[in-house]
């Protein structure tokens, strides 16, 4: 009798690694904040003086990649007709934020 793979199987290693792949990028570009406390501290201090002092919420930000010199950041309000969300870098040593260069 020849075993044949299950087909509910399948859809379940097909379906983690539809679901596994994007989160395991997410997380790779976010390690650092993980695994080193300084770059931690730094980063946390950074973004809430960005915050404070641009009267942002810190809910309205979302960190996209951490390097160890910089932050790359999203703005997006929450409003009723939000503008287009904007894409910046912190500087994590000066705390100066520049747009990014996509």
């Amino acid at each position: 009798m020849k075993r044949r793979f299950p087909f509910p199987a399948f859809l379940f290693l097909l379906l983690l690694l539809v679901l596994g792949i994007p989160t395991a990028r997410r997380a790779w570009a976010v390690a650092p904040l993980y695994l080193d406390a300084t770059l931690r501290n730094r980063a946390e201090l950074a973004l809430t003086q960005l915050t404070a002092s641009r009267g942002w919420l810190l809910s309205d930000v979302q960190i996209l990649e951490v390097m160890p010199s910089k932050v790359r950041l999203l703005h997006r309000e929450h409003l009723r007709r939000p503008p287009p969300p904007r894409c910046l870098i912190l500087s994590l040593s000066t705390f100066a934020v520049q747009p990014c260069e996509e």
